[in-house]
């Protein structure tokens, strides 16, 4: 009986940490959205255009601060 237990609990945690995780993959990719969508308004076709490479580094440095909260 201990060890079905033990696996029920293992199942658990590992669900838990599964859904922590899509729910990380969810927001990542509502972010990445949001600057993709961004950044295609801002090179619109009437607009100045702008080198998106430095935004993009920046916001690629920043990703790790976003993880982490």
């Amino acid at each position: 009986m201990r060890d079905v237990d033990a696996s029920y609990m293992n199942r658990v945690e590992l669900e838990g940490k599964v859904d922590g995780l899509n729910d990380d993959i969810n927001f990542l990719r509502a972010l990445y959205e949001a600057v993709s969508n961004h950044l295609c308004a801002i090179s619109a076709p009437g607009t100045k255009e702008i080198n998106k490479v430095p935004i993009q580094k920046r916001w690629r440095s920043q990703l790790p601060l976003v993880k982490a909260i």
